[in-house]
């Protein structure tokens, strides 16, 4: 789970506390995404951390998930998506979710463990109508 930014977008909110701290009817939107992972069937969860590593795992330790092991990938620089994924490689099984612990999302993740049945790489789950629009998809293929 990617939890390492620094909210640049939410400032001066992200001054005061990380991007998954920040609050989703009345729970950090962290835990929202630890309990759709959990419901999704993942045991284990590897967060990575940079940007006020205290109040997530301060949250980690006295709210856990229930049947949810967490382990926290300190990155002292920020390391960007890739990154992150090398330093956790210890963490990583096959198939593997990534997900930003800072959206919100409410998603059936049946279409995306299909792909792997077809002995797929990787899956992306994008929705043209939201999100920046950095990614586009056509022909199968992900630019």
């Amino acid at each position: 789970m990617l939890a390492a930014g620094y909210g640049t977008r939410m400032r001066p909110l992200s001054f005061d506390l990380p991007k998954p701290m920040m609050p989703l009817w009345g729970r950090p939107v962290l835990e929202h995404v630890l309990r759709l992972l959990a419901d999704w069937g993942a045991r284990d969860v590897t967060i990575n951390a940079h940007h006020q590593p205290g109040e997530i795992l301060e949250f980690v330790r006295r709210a856990p998930v229930p049947g949810v092991r967490v382990a926290l990938s300190f990155e002292p620089d920020l390391l960007g998506a890739g990154g992150a994924l090398q330093r956790a490689r210890w963490a990583l099984r096959e198939p593997f979710w990534l997900v930003n612990a800072d959206i919100a999302m409410d998603l059936d993740p049946s279409p995306l463990v299909r792909a792997f049945t077809r002995r797929t790489i990787a899956a992306v789950w994008l929705d043209a109508e939201r999100g920046p629009r950095t990614v586009d998809m056509g022909g199968g293929l992900v630019r």
